[in-house]
């Protein structure tokens, strides 16, 4: 009989869930990490590939276009 006001709270809470326009939901966030994995992999290989060395390798350094790449990677 104690537990019955939380499993109340827990039910209108989950009511209160279901209701919204934007719902979040375990496959949306299996969604979300994968997006997300894949981003930081366009990020990651770009750099690898595209990336300058320079001062015998001390200084990196990203013509323009490979900036704006990752800049826009980086906000999504």
């Amino acid at each position: 009989m104690e537990a019955v006001p939380a499993l109340i709270d827990e039910m209108k809470h989950n009511e209160w869930l279901e209701a919204q326009v934007i719902q979040i939901t375990p496959d949306l966030m299996s969604n979300l990490k994968d997006f997300s994995s894949v981003v930081s992999l366009l990020i990651s290989g770009s750099q690898l590939l595209f990336l300058e060395r320079i001062n015998h390798y001390r200084d990196a350094g990203a013509q323009e276009w490979m900036q704006k790449l990752i800049r826009v990677l980086g906000i999504i």
